[in-house]
């Protein structure tokens, strides 16, 4: 299987930079590049000049939450084909349903799983 962590660019959005960085500095270990934002509408024009692979962004986050940016990544050409993963301390079956409702493939909980989030992105990402 091709090492998929060497080329695969992933932002991570979270308003609380702690967990923001916490979360960034997991996913260096584990050999992704990796870029940061705070904000929903940060993490959009970023989005627009780096086209990731993969999108981590928070729910619960002031202006555009993780629902919204989800949607507005999903409008954008580029959108359509980047793996979204929410990562929230949001986990009923409504916010569950209400991601991939509005666009994230996958709805995880914090703390983040390391090995389930590199499975999902192995298992989407393999052929990149």
């Amino acid at each position: 299987m091709k090492n998929t962590t060497s080329c695969l660019r992933i932002l991570v959005v979270d308003d609380d930079t702690d967990a923001l960085e916490i979360v960034a500095t997991l996913l260096k270990l584990l050999g992704y590049e990796v870029y940061t934002q705070c904000s929903g509408e940060a993490a959009l024009v970023f989005i627009e000049a780096l086209h990731p692979n993969v999108v981590i962004s928070d729910i619960g986050m002031p202006g555009w939450d993780g629902y919204e940016t989800a949607i507005r990544i999903r409008q954008q050409t580029y959108g359509k084909h980047v793996l979204l993963i929410a990562l929230s301390g949001y986990g009923s079956d409504e916010h569950k349903k209400k991601a991939l409702q509005s666009g994230f493939n996958y709805h995880l909980t914090k703390p983040l799983d390391t090995n389930l989030l590199r499975r999902i992105i192995d298992k989407h990402l393999s052929g990149f």
